[in-house]
């Protein structure tokens, strides 16, 4: 049975009816929207008049599909069109990606499947993301959406393709970009406080992003020639993060300052938590990211700290949480990023109405060029391929048109936005 608000009259009526489909249109607060429903086999509908449409056939299927046109009542052509392809079934959906080993460009492949496995043809709808990078054949139906035009294509995969426009440890040091004896003053005046002023928070997230910041000014200082105020931020980094990374201080085991593995829900937790990290599982890839991107940074510099017989398996223990692979036995395929719609979720409870509480898609960024800069520094190619497909679509809103210079300065901008967010 399918249900309208009202039956025929001002807000409700009929536009189509043949074979196994039937065409609903509503009009309810001045916004009309065309729905046809098409039955597996021989299908009869009753009561259509009504609120309540009884479907009958030989095995309850029914599908029902909302159709592009907007505020009119829809065509029977494009009733037509849409139901010749409605009862061509999809169980799932695979979404994989691709880097391209001499210039880095990310291509992603949606495929339609059917319960075997098989590919299914069927109406897609690409979302800008999608179809500003492809080259598959579109038709000429098209929606408005919360995510903007969506256009649907005769298809049973399609990929699209975006170009790789670099992360950074840090902005490179450029002629006249800064005066040298004022940058030092100013490195110095932070060190000079104390490592008791570099952080003050307890929590995984605060933590995480003086960590982060932190990071930057060792980048900065190696960068200057700095190297000894730079080999004093790392060997604080190094012992702040390897508290983290055990359980114990001095034999006693730690209060605060330690994950801990939770089987119930496939997790990683810190100690102590903020944003309900714990609670509602919120926000891992925002703090655990600047974790990754202070070790990444350590080990770029040196890389033994990273090795797996030290502290590399922890690391890549955080990256697993946020991000871990579809083979892992501990996590989840990616825990925050959405593949489908090429962003990240922030939310563990999925109730926002207007999104899942991404607030922050420059952290989100942030975890993932973590990971690339981490895999780069450690010679793990595959880490670094998968930072760089969830990286490439925070990046995507450059137009590949773009000149090369502009396209460069703009992803060093955003670079910029992601570590001090």
């Amino acid at each position: 049975m399918v249900r309208t608000l009202r039956a025929d009259g001002g807000e409700k009526g009929t536009f189509f009816q043949q074979g196994n489909s039937l065409g609903v249109t509503t009009n309810v607060a001045g916004q009309r929207n065309n729905f046809l429903l098409t039955g597996e086999g021989a299908t009869t509908f009753e009561a259509i008049a009504s609120n309540e449409i009884t479907v009958k056939n030989a095995n309850g299927a029914v599908t029902v599909t909302y159709l592009p046109e907007h505020n009119a009542v829809a065509s029977e052509a494009l009733a037509r069109f849409f139901e010749a392809r409605a009862r061509n079934v999809i169980a799932s959906v695979s979404i994989d990606y691709a880097v391209d080993p001499r210039t880095q460009a990310v291509t992603v492949t949606h495929r339609y499947l059917d319960s075997a496995g098989a590919l299914v043809d069927t109406l897609a709808g690409l979302q800008p993301l999608h179809w500003k990078h492809s080259a598959q054949s579109l038709t000429n139906f098209s929606v408005r959406s919360a995510r903007g035009l969506t256009r649907f294509a005769e298809t049973a995969s399609f990929s699209y393709t975006l170009p790789w426009v670099g992360v950074l440890p840090a902005l490179p040091p450029l002629e006249n970009a800064l005066d040298p004896q004022v940058f030092t003053s100013l490195l110095r005046a932070f060190i000079d406080q104390g490592p008791g002023a570099w952080n003050t928070a307890r929590d995984t997230y605060f933590t995480g992003k003086n960590y982060g910041k932190v990071a930057e000014l060792m980048a900065l200082a190696h960068n200057a020639g700095l190297e000894d105020e730079a080999t004093t931020l790392r060997n604080w980094l190094k012992a702040e993060l390897e508290d983290w990374f055990t359980a114990t201080t001095n034999d006693v085991f730690d209060e605060q300052k330690y994950f801990a593995y939770d089987s119930q829900w496939s997790t990683l937790l810190g100690f102590d938590e903020a944003f309900a990290s714990h609670q509602q599982l919120n926000d891992h890839h925002f703090h655990y990211g600047y974790f990754v991107r202070a070790a990444a940074e350590i080990c770029r510099v040196e890389a033994d700290w990273c090795a797996p017989d030290q502290w590399g398996p922890m690391v890549e223990l955080l990256i697993r949480d946020y991000a871990g692979d579809r083979d892992d036995p501990l996590f989840p395929y990616l825990r925050h990023f959405d593949p489908a719609n090429g962003f990240s979720w922030a939310s563990g409870q999925v109730n926002f109405i207007r999104g899942n509480n991404n607030e922050s898609t420059s952290e989100a960024a942030n975890a993932y060029g973590a990971m690339v800069l981490y895999g780069l520094a450690t010679g793990n190619s595959a880490l670094a391929e998968r930072g760089e497909a969830f990286w490439t679509p925070h990046s995507a809103f450059l137009d590949p048109a773009i000149a090369p210079g502009t396209a460069r300065r703009a992803s060093v901008e955003m670079r910029v936005l992601c570590l001090w967010a």
